[in-house]
């Protein structure tokens, strides 16, 4: 009995947390602020959770997100850069959170330079139709 009660609680958990990301689930876009004050683009899928890509077509550069961590309205992420390796850092964690149903607050941080403050910020938007911005020869094509 005190198994199968432990079994339904460790259940229950998992599923909250796998709910608690829904809110990400679609295409993202906006601007990049560094705090030396360069902007870049950044465009985000995550219409697939398992999958979630992410380009900087200004900076040529893209890759994934992992998650980590996940609570109502806020998301921690491990940034990997796959494409265009020596134009992005690697290694940034990503702290995602809700503002509203259609916009997204992000910020970057590179723990080993400043453990306590982002590097960089983004405001991204929802894409209309949720369709992802493609391109070209970056993530999505």
């Amino acid at each position: 009995m005190r198994n199968n009660l432990l079994y339904l609680v460790l259940v229950a958990l998992l599923f909250s947390s796998c709910s608690s990301t829904k809110w990400l689930k679609g295409s993202w876009g906006g601007t990049g602020y560094q705090i030396d004050g360069h902007t870049w683009e950044v465009a985000l899928d995550a219409t697939d959770q398992a999958d979630i890509k992410i380009d900087y077509p200004s900076l040529s550069c893209s890759g994934e997100w992992t998650i980590l961590q996940s609570e109502k309205d806020f998301i921690l992420l491990k940034e990997n850069i796959t494409t265009g390796v020596d134009r992005c850092d690697q290694g940034n964690e990503v702290e995602v959170t809700r503002i509203n149903k259609n916009e997204i607050n992000v910020e970057f941080y590179l723990r080993w330079f400043n453990p306590d403050k982002p590097i960089a910020t983004a405001r991204l938007k929802k894409n209309n139709n949720d369709l992802y911005l493609h391109y070209p020869g970056q993530v999505g094509n």
